[in-house]
């Protein structure tokens, strides 16, 4: 029998960036678990060799852009997926059952491959991004554009059948956003908490006793080190390193960024605080860097939902979590007893104030850092046996598996027993 395809959409099959493309492989993984019989495509603008070993032991295939001899055109780009796909993707599937995408990324491209090639397929795309929160943060420039980002996403939900918004603070906005949307475009809404990834799950952080405390911030430096509160940490840790010996490694440095680390230095108030820049680098890299430090930072003064805190967690290394995350929702509702992991960020707009808040609650952590260890290893036993995350990955097999849910995702029901499984899958959001 040859069954349609799931085909996903995104610059990277998991490993190289994290955030929403390791989400997609977690969902293509359960997926091909629950129905192996729905083959699983992944089209992409670039791949490592293990990109590539991972899709294939993901039994999902994976689909490379073509570059034609001579031509010189060579960087990936969206427009490729969007705007060239007949060209520089002729292997894309000819049965599409469910194409998944993400606003502000591959959503138009998930919408215009529906048009040019698959018109029958059901457009699901993700959210993981509140510009009116974040885009503030990221300079003057972002700031004013923040409107018409807003809109963007608005454009893409009105022509998806299916939008899923990852944790409470984007499903409660957009909830809201998506009022502008007349009532017979309108997607259907989802919220969406994702689980974290295997490998952090699978691996058993130990605490060890140092001379010099490692803690470590994981995020993209240009452009977002007042949004990811960079800034704020390492004066926050300027005044811990006054009082006992500490280093700080930041992950997610690119060779362009050398201008940004040296400003970024200039916020260290102290000799004593050693600061280590290095690349992002793959999701291995990341878990190794967590389980070689004591503690993982997560000072964002705006953080839609959170999923290297979450990844930290779940690997069993202390963490300490700004309260304007979305992950600082998720500890509060499934985990309610480890609330001490989360920091009050951005108190009154008091940059002073927030570095020693910051700053205080850095150095209990690391003054009684083995209890911590056993602190951490409760939560993340915790939070994963609550398994929070299973409603979620059910209403998404259940949107792209063919079990009638095909056609309760359009935007208006073509007949009595359409309106009763449209009713159904309703009920059934959060």
């Amino acid at each position: 029998m040859d069954y349609p395809a799931l085909l996903l959409l995104s610059e990277v099959y998991g490993t190289l960036k994290g955030g929403i493309s390791t989400i997609y492989r977690r969902l293509a993984t359960i997926l091909k678990e629950r129905e192996p019989n729905i083959p699983v495509f992944s089209a992409v603008l670039d791949a490592t060799e293990e990109d590539k070993e991972d899709a294939k032991f993901d039994r999902v295939d994976l689909l490379l852009p073509k570059v034609e001899s001579g031509d010189e055109r060579t960087d990936p780009s969206l427009h490729w997926l969007t705007f060239d796909h007949r060209v520089k993707y002729p292997h894309l599937p000819s049965k599409v059952r469910s194409i998944l995408g993400h606003t502000d990324g591959t959503g138009r491209a998930a919408c215009r491959i529906k048009q040019d090639l698959c018109s029958e397929a059901t457009v699901v795309l993700f959210i993981d991004d509140i510009p009116e929160d974040t885009e503030q943060y990221k300079g003057d420039e972002k700031a004013m554009g923040i409107g018409k980002k807003e809109n963007s996403i608005l454009e893409d939900a009105q022509k998806a059948d299916v939008v899923f918004s990852i944790g409470d603070r984007i499903f409660d906005h957009f909830k809201s956003q998506f009022r502008a949307i007349p009532a017979n475009k309108r997607p259907q809404h989802i919220k969406f908490l994702p689980r974290p990834s295997r490998m952090f799950e699978d691996a058993n952080a130990e605490y060890s006793d140092a001379e010099t405390m490692v803690v470590l911030i994981i995020c993209r430096v240009t452009g977002a080190e007042k949004l990811k509160g960079l800034d704020l940490a390492i004066e926050a840790l300027s005044i811990v390193a006054g009082k006992m010996r500490v280093k700080l490694r930041v992950r997610g440095v690119d060779k362009e960024d050398l201008q940004t680390t040296k400003a970024i230095l200039d916020h260290c108030k102290s000799a004593n605080l050693q600061i280590t820049f290095l690349p992002y680098g793959t999701q291995k890299d990341i878990c190794k860097g967590m389980l070689q430090s004591h503690l993982v930072l997560m000072p964002s003064r705006a953080e839609p939902f959170g999923l290297v805190g979450l990844e930290a967690i779940a690997a069993g290394v202390p963490v300490l979590v700004s309260d304007k995350s979305g992950l600082a929702d998720v500890i509060n509702k499934f985990a309610p007893r480890y609330h001490n992991c989360i920091v009050e960020t951005d108190i009154a707009g008091d940059e002073k104030r927030n570095a020693d808040h910051w700053a205080r609650s850095i150095e209990k952590v690391l003054r009684h850092c083995e209890a911590e260890f056993e602190t951490a290893a409760n939560l993340k036993k915790e939070l994963l046996s609550s398994r929070y995350w299973e409603e979620s990955e059910r209403q998404f097999i259940d949107v792209c598996t063919v079990g009638g849910l095909m056609t309760t995702v359009r935007k208006t029901p073509v007949n009595p027993k359409e309106a009763a499984q449209m009713k159904r899958v309703s009920t059934t959001a959060f």
